[in-house]
């Protein structure tokens, strides 16, 4: 069955596998993203695979003060009705440099966690007055704290609990809030990780294909663990003692 589709941070490659299934049923779009060219790019995919209609909105989706007005922007193109929001943007930096940039840290968790956050809570406003689902791009990174990613994983995990917090608001509506804690996925943003997470990596394409499966959920849960084995091996880290944790990198 076919969306009205708002997707923020439309360059991400995950969210873009993910973009071409929804249009090969005819969905309609509004991408909202800062590269033109890219964007430009997707929604000419996007309209070749089936899509009845894409709209591109260009600009900075953390800097911008006008989050309600893009918006509004959206909700217009759309017709007034948004089925599903994802959330796909992210930044992951290196570690030892915002441990030693205090205002770079205080930058990357702007982008993953304040601005997510803004979105997340208009979104929520919206959808007081008409029914959606809103689809959060996590991490397993927000399961523990590692010296490795610890500011990314915080960023993470702070959206995660302002998931679960929009989720209760909305218990008794037909509305639905979705953290996806994806594990190591085999895009740009990935290519520098290393040691048994890269071994565990998957394709965007094999990993859109979950998300798919669950934004046409009727009822979705609150969070997921993608792809399933991590479900296990992060059950397996949260029973590692600190001590051990510590000699992780």
């Amino acid at each position: 069955m076919n969306k009205n589709i708002l997707v923020i941070g439309a360059t991400s490659e995950i969210g873009n596998e993910v973009n071409k299934l929804f249009a090969l049923q005819g969905s309609r779009f509004v991408l909202i993203g800062r590269d033109s060219i890219k964007i430009e790019e997707h929604k000419n995919e996007l309209l070749s695979l089936g899509s009845k209609d894409v709209e591109g909105l260009v600009d900075d989706l953390v800097l911008t003060e006008n989050k309600e007005g893009l918006f509004n922007k959206a909700l217009i193109f759309l017709n007034y009705k948004i089925d599903i929001v994802f959330i796909n943007y992210a930044s992951l930096e290196n570690q030892d440099l915002l441990e030693n940039r205090i205002l770079e840290a205080v930058k990357n968790l702007n982008t993953n966690f304040v601005s997510a956050a803004e979105w997340s809570l208009i979104t929520g406003n919206y959808f007081d007055k008409s029914d959606g689902k809103l689809i959060f791009l996590s991490s397993v990174a927000a399961e523990r704290g590692r010296r490795s990613n610890y500011i990314y994983g915080a960023s993470k995990s702070g959206m995660n609990i302002l998931i679960e917090g929009l989720s209760n608001r909305f218990a008794y509506k037909n509305s639905f809030f979705v953290s996806l804690k994806l594990g190591v996925v085999k895009t740009k943003m990935s290519s520098d990780i290393e040691g048994l997470s890269k071994l565990l990596a998957v394709d965007p394409s094999t990993i859109a294909k979950k998300i798919y499966k669950i934004a046409n959920l009727k009822k979705p849960k609150t969070f997921y663990l993608l792809p399933k084995i991590w479900i296990i091996i992060i059950f397996l880290i949260k029973l590692l003692p600190n001590k051990v944790l510590f000699n992780i990198k």
